[in-house]
C-alpha cells in the first residue's frame, strides 16, 4: 500500500524546510511532494534554486525513493516533476508514479499528462493547482 502525506508546516526558521522535508522523505512509504510554498523556503535555505534541485537530487537518491516537486504552470494548473535516485530507470519510475495514481491525484488534482523530462531522472505530471 502506498500513501501520500499531505502536512502543513511552519517552514519560517532557517533550515527548517530541509529539515522537514528530509523527515517526510525518511519516514515509511509515503510519497514526499514538495509545493511551491515549500519550495520556495527550501531555495531560500539552500542559496538558490539550482542548490535546492541539487539537494532534492542528493535526498531522493539517499532515501531510494522519487521526491515528486509540484509548482504553479499558469493559473489553476500545477506541473508535478519526480526527481528520481540515480539509478532507475524512466520505465521504474513511470511505474513508481502509476502506482500512486490515485493517491496524487486526491492531493495535486488531475493528472493530465505524463512524460519524460531530463532522462530517467525526472517525469512530469500536469494537474490542477
Amino acid at each position: 500500500m502506498s500513501a501520500v502525506l499531505h502536512a502543513m508546516l511552519d517552514l519560517d526558521p532557517p533550515g527548517a524546510a530541509g529539515l522537514a522535508i528530509r523527515r517526510i522523505a525518511g519516514a515509511g512509504r509515503a510519497t514526499a511532494v514538495v509545493t511551491s510554498a515549500t519550495f520556495s523556503c527550501l531555495k531560500r535555505d539552500c542559496g538558490g534554486e539550482k542548490r535546492a534541485l541539487r539537494w532534492l537530487a542528493n535526498l531522493a537518491a539517499e532515501i531510494r525513493r522519487p521526491i515528486a516537486l509540484n509548482l504553479p504552470d499558469g493559473p489553476d494548473r500545477s506541473g508535478t516533476f519526480f526527481i528520481a535516485p540515480p539509478d532507475w530507470t524512466e520505465e521504474r519510475l513511470q511505474g513508481f508514479i502509476a502506482g500512486r495514481h490515485e493517491e496524487l491525484e486526491g492531493v495535486l488534482g488531475e493528472v493530465a499528462a505524463l512524460r519524460g523530462v531530463g532522462g530517467a531522472n525526472a517525469a512530469e505530471s500536469g494537474g490542477g493547482a
